[in-house]
């Protein structure tokens, strides 16, 4: 009686840990563990540069906590396979992208915030309607009208045509809630959506969703033309690149696609971090007529990276990925009059990007007007990322396959944690010195790193030794809980 008491709990276990598994639908895909990756690294340096420039704002704590909830809501849209859940995170996505927005609290920013809202309101409720009637159809069979509902609301969360508008609202946020929101994470959200249903299905709309990202990239290619605001000018770039996104993914590339989303969240996020630096040194200044005489190399050589992942110059992420689709382009051999509008999409890409390249181009100083260890870093990390990471990346892959060698796999997340290490325990320390009241990252440099490299060195040692000993432990526990089962069946 006891053992089959202690079957139906077993049983039990078993039936609620499998409902709660097909209930969230949590992904184990290559993908989105390598974007949470990146992901995280974005976020840690964007959080530094926040350190530099918001570190006199009243509501600092405030704006760390909804700064890190909207990690956390991102981080689980990447896993999230199932509704329940990823409506909810959906959702959520939203809310907390208005509280960022409307930081400021003044009528500018809480117009921002509304507009940002409401604007996602009309997508959830074309998600809800899909979800309906997912329950109502079989999923090879559904209703045409709901699969058009469910690329409504990719539309509406990536800012794409017609429902760009939010996007520019949104840009009286902070610099580094742009950088890392309004670049890299909600407004990808919809591409990560249709990755998740459009990528495993054949759907009928791959040619209506080519022409509304060519619509959408020649609409933005206008407007950033007659732009003035700084931000702006980045926020139509971001939907310009979007729409980019979403026209490899018509073709079927999925791989690509996703190639070069991470490209962009990278090389799109330092170019905000760039201009908040341009702003900071500016006195809040956003007008890119504006001429101002301070400026500095380090500053315009940063952009110079970027400038050239952006536009695909030789040796570049942008370069591998956009040469690899043009040549596949190429190789279909679709209409010439399509192969014209791309060809111009990517040309004014490059006509757009002259306008960054003179506003940064102004002035040439040898020094920092204000020098600041946060920023240098953070951007120097993101520079490095955006220009040569994604290329080692792209040389180890084969066309249109996902089969890294072991040793590439070893020396990339190698890398990867040595340098989420650092700028862990790096945060650590300022955020310490920071709330303590003694703030002397003004006179900051590298050799005092060096100083304190043997502090680092320990600590990673301890940590390890600390792991190992847990693990031990937890494997005593292991084989004593076997040892348990094994005389619970034999009684």
């Amino acid at each position: 009686l006891m053992i089959l008491v202690f079957l139906m709990k077993m049983f039990n276990l078993y039936y609620e840990f499998y409902f709660c598994l097909m209930f969230f639908g949590l992904s184990m895909s290559f993908s989105s563990y390598f974007f949470n990756s990146i992901l995280i690294l974005i976020f840690l340096l964007v959080f530094m540069f926040s350190l530099f420039y918001m570190k006199n704002y009243l509501f600092f704590m405030y704006y760390m906590y909804m700064f890190f909830c909207f990690l956390m809501m991102m981080f689980m849209l990447n896993l999230i396979y199932g509704f329940h859940l990823l409506f909810f995170v959906w959702d959520m996505l939203g809310l907390v992208s208005y509280f960022l927005v409307k930081f400021y609290l003044n009528w500018e920013a809480l117009s921002g915030a509304l507009n940002t809202i409401f604007s996602n309101r009309i997508g959830d409720f074309f998600l809800i309607y899909f979800f309906c009637s997912e329950y109502k159809f079989m999923f090879s069979l559904m209703d045409m009208m709901s699969i058009l509902f469910l690329f409504m609301s990719c539309l509406t969360k990536s800012s794409q045509f017609p429902f760009f508008g939010w996007l520019v609202k949104a840009m009286v946020a902070p610099t580094p809630v742009s950088s890392l929101v309004h670049s890299s994470t909600l407004v990808v959200s919809g591409c990560f959506l249709m990755y998740i249903y459009f990528e495993n299905y054949n759907f009928n709309f791959m040619m209506f969703l080519f022409l509304i990202s060519l619509l959408g990239m020649l609409i933005s290619l206008m407007l950033i033309l007659f732009e003035i605001d700084v931000k702006k000018m980045v926020a139509y770039s971001t939907m310009s690149q979007v729409s980019l996104i979403f026209l490899f993914f018509s073709y079927g590339w999925f791989f690509w696609s996703l190639l070069y989303l991470i490209n962009h969240a990278l090389f799109k996020s330092l170019l905000f971090l760039l201009v908040g630096t341009k702003i900071f040194y500016e006195n809040g200044n956003q007008d890119s007529r504006y001429k101002k005489s301070e400026g500095n190399n380090f500053i315009f050589i940063l952009f110079m990276l970027c400038y050239f992942s952006l536009i695909g110059m030789m040796f570049s992420g942008g370069m591998m990925i956009k040469d690899q689709i043009l040549e596949l382009k190429m190789l279909i051999g679709d209409f010439m009059l399509l192969d014209l509008l791309l060809f111009f999409c990517y040309t004014g890409t490059m006509i757009y990007s002259f306008k960054f390249l003179f506003i940064f181009m102004k002035s040439f100083n040898l020094f920092f007007l204000k020098y600041s260890y946060l920023n240098f870093f953070s951007m120097f990390i993101l520079s490095f990322f955006s220009y040569y990471y994604l290329e080692i990346i792209v040389w180890n892959f084969s066309l249109m396959n996902v089969n890294f060698s072991e040793e590439v796999i070893f020396w990339l997340m190698l890398l990867l944690s040595f340098i989420y290490y650092f700028i862990f325990f790096f945060l650590i320390n300022i955020y310490n010195e920071k709330f303590l009241g003694v703030w002397l990252f003004k006179m900051f440099s590298f050799f005092i790193f060096l100083s304190n490299l043997d502090f680092y060195l320990m600590w990673m040692i301890f940590s390890m030794e600390l792991i190992l000993e847990k693990m031990m432990l937890l494997s005593k526990k292991i084989i004593l809980l076997m040892k348990y089962f094994f005389y619970m069946f034999f009684l």
